[in-house]
């Protein structure tokens, strides 16, 4: 049991990695980070807007000042990542520059403050600016933490969306390559050869340190032709395994449902909750299993006395009491 548990973690190793690639390219062609992290800066402000001679908003006013500006890569206007230094040094300057306080910066700040209209930027800026107590670093960095904790919200704003994204992009590729788990489980089960490949093969992964990093970020058309290559070797090493992945097809050259019933559904469903748990779970999964495995008892190998476990299990024993 513990060797097709070995092979089904393996599998959903590198059919995670090929789901959280597609998922990847998906959030980076439709910019999801940078409209997201837009969304949050929007919240953070509380859509106060700040008049000048174009009456631009002070959203507009951020992400058009260089700190800011500067880090948008491919996504003109909207990075997908802002420092939190620059975010205060940006809103900064432009609060003061707009305000025309007398002095630069975190210094001529409160004076911007006092000058702007009510609502909810003035007051959380305020509270701040009564908290540095004079202090222009204190401010300086009051700021920062205040959009730091912001910025908390958003990352779980995207986590959200990854997991619900990573379940729908498994079940989408889960049907389209029929990668049933049911169906793999039974065949592991009474194919030994397959199963002992898989075996090898997943030892071979762990110490090679086989893990799919997530890319944080594709800003360049060379890091999205990276990926998608990337993509393309994830779903050829996952071919190359000569599991009974992929539609049979009918004498009419169609595609036929693979087995009587709605259990392939089943299967589909339980591969695509597999992969929503990420590449880094199975690999984890994987390097658990494999001592595990070497931990068990030899044929002919002695036991312990009043215990009836083999001699080479005593240190796996110890280990977990």
């Amino acid at each position: 049991m513990i060797d097709v548990a070995i092979g089904m973690a393996l599998i959903y190793l590198l059919f995670s990695g090929l789901v959280s690639g597609i998922q990847e390219l998906q959030a980076a062609l439709f910019d999801r980070r940078g409209r997201l992290l837009k969304k949050g800066i929007t919240r953070l402000l509380g859509g106060v807007g700040v008049s000048t001679g174009e009456a631009k908003s002070m959203l507009g006013k951020l992400y058009a000042h260089p700190m800011i500006s500067a880090l948008s890569g491919k996504s003109a206007g909207r990075p997908s990542y802002i420092p939190s230094a620059s975010f205060a040094i940006a809103l900064a300057d432009s609060l003061v520059r707009d305000y025309r306080a007398a002095k630069p910066l975190f210094q001529g700040l409160p004076e911007a403050v006092g000058q702007m209209p009510p609502g909810e930027l003035r007051h959380v800026l305020e509270v701040l600016v009564a908290q540095s107590q004079g202090n222009a670093e204190k401010l300086q960095m009051l700021i920062e933490s205040h959009f730091n904790t912001s910025m908390d919200r958003v990352s779980g704003w995207y986590k959200k969306w990854t997991q619900v994204w990573l379940m729908v992009v498994g079940l989408v590729m889960a049907v389209s390559l029929n990668v049933d788990s049911i169906a793999l489980a039974q065949r592991l089960a009474t194919d030994h050869t397959l199963l002992s490949e898989l075996v090898g093969k997943a030892e071979a992964a762990v110490k090679a340190g086989h893990e799919r990093a997530a890319t944080k970020d594709i800003s360049s058309n060379k890091e999205l032709a990276k990926a998608a290559s990337e993509l393309t070797a994830e779903l050829k090493e996952l071919r190359a395994l000569g599991l009974p992945i992929g539609w049979p097809m009918g004498d009419d050259g169609l595609p036929k449902w693979p087995y009587p019933g709605l259990l392939p559904v089943l299967g589909w469903l339980i591969t695509a909750l597999a992969a929503s748990l990420g590449s880094p779970f199975w690999f984890d999964a994987l390097s658990k299993l494999i001592p595990l495995r070497s931990a068990g008892v030899r044929p002919g190998a002695p036991t312990i006395p009043g215990t009836g476990v083999g001699a080479t299990a005593q240190p796996a024993l110890e280990a977990m009491t």
